[in-house]
């Protein structure tokens, strides 16, 4: 079994050899500026290495720079070409065995005096430069960035597509929440840019958003009740509740925790009938999300758990009444305290909507 997976890892390492593109900086390595650091201009020089892990720790060295590195700028985005593979010495594997990945590191920790050359990559002729650029742009989540991401939708490049729909999470700007439901008609996409609205949090998706409550594919239908819980508007609990008798039981959990999330009292009802349903997992959510939405009703509807035949529900109950209580000796499983302690403070607990 080792023997293969050496076996396995040596042609692994050696299709990345074989397909990598070498990439050393074009530009003159006589621009490099004569006022840099000493410490810092070495490293620069290195990245002119005809030794991909030189170049690669050169590329480490100057991000520990920080925003003091920017006069090394142009360098590393030249080295977002150079996949060269490049393992430390007996090291079989290693996470990060690419010089460009260095690179792009280096230049996310220069930060926003990177953006306009990363901007300017996104013309590059070479696909995997444009894919870098781009993620370093996520990364630095700078908004200068957004519309010529929104251009590069269009890409002819598959995974420069997928890595602009990623870096919209990162940016979290609104301006791409119309882009990106024009998406949705591409199935193989679908959960990842209903996962990216969902981070945006842009209520005006919710109505799209919830046709896709009815995809043939479970994971789309995950994707959709998340999104619609990160977003959390109360717009959308009419739809969760309505996911709730969705025939996977992944899909009804992720409805239940989304409930909790937007803390609307309206979905009380619903969640209710999930805590004796006989599913564990579900029933757990449920009376999570009671606790999220916190509310005398709420309140009333945990309080109602403490009698219960089954031990595991009283305990989660007490737990939860506990928690929206806050500090201070808990009553455990006695309901008759608890509903003493919410007649003296339904006014306060009516309040406590999210």
């Amino acid at each position: 079994m080792k023997r293969t997976y050496l076996v396995l890892i040596f042609f692994v390492a050696a299709s990345l050899i074989l397909n990598a593109t070498y990439a050393q900086p074009k530009v003159p390595q006589d621009k490099i500026p004569s006022d840099v650091a000493p410490g810092l201009e070495k490293q620069i020089e290195k990245l002119y290495s005809e030794n991909p892990l030189e170049r690669k720790h050169a590329a480490i060295k100057i991000g520990e720079y920080a925003k003091e590195a920017e006069p090394a700028i142009p360098f590393l985005v030249e080295l977002m070409a150079d996949s060269s593979y490049c393992p430390e010495p007996g090291v079989i594997y290693e996470h990060t065995p690419l010089v460009y990945e260095a690179a792009n590191w280096a230049l996310i920790q220069i930060g926003t005096a990177s953006v306009k050359p990363l901007i300017n990559a996104l013309s590059s002729s070479s696909p995997l430069v444009r894919r870098n650029a781009v993620y370093c742009l996520g990364k630095i989540k700078d908004t200068r960035a957004l519309a010529p991401l929104i251009k590069l939708l269009n890409d002819k490049d598959s995974m420069v597509k997928w890595q602009v729909i990623r870096a919209f999470a990162e940016l979290k700007d609104k301006r791409a929440t119309g882009p990106l439901l024009n998406l949705l008609n591409d199935e193989r996409s679908r959960a990842d840019i209903v996962y990216v609205l969902g981070q945006i949090g842009d209520a005006s998706a919710i109505d799209t958003l919830s046709f896709y409550l009815k995809d043939k594919n479970a994971e789309v239908r995950i994707a959709v009740v998340s999104a619609l819980g990160n977003i959390g508007h109360k717009s959308a609990v009419f739809y969760l509740v309505d996911a709730l008798s969705d025939s996977d039981s992944r899909v009804k959990t992720a409805a239940v925790l989304s409930l909790g999330e937007i803390g609307d009292p309206s979905a009380v009802d619903a969640l209710v009938p999930f805590v004796n349903s006989g599913e564990k997992e579900l029933g757990i959510r449920a009376i999570d999300a009671l606790m999220e939405i916190g509310d005398a009703i709420a309140v009333e509807a945990l309080i109602s758990f403490l009698d219960n035949e089954n031990s595991d529900i009283r305990k989660n109950a007490s737990w939860a009444l506990h928690s929206i209580r806050g500090a201070g000796l808990s009553y455990g499983e006695d309901a008759a305290k608890w509903e003493k302690w919410l007649n003296e403070n339904k006014a306060r607990l009516k309040n406590k909507n999210r």
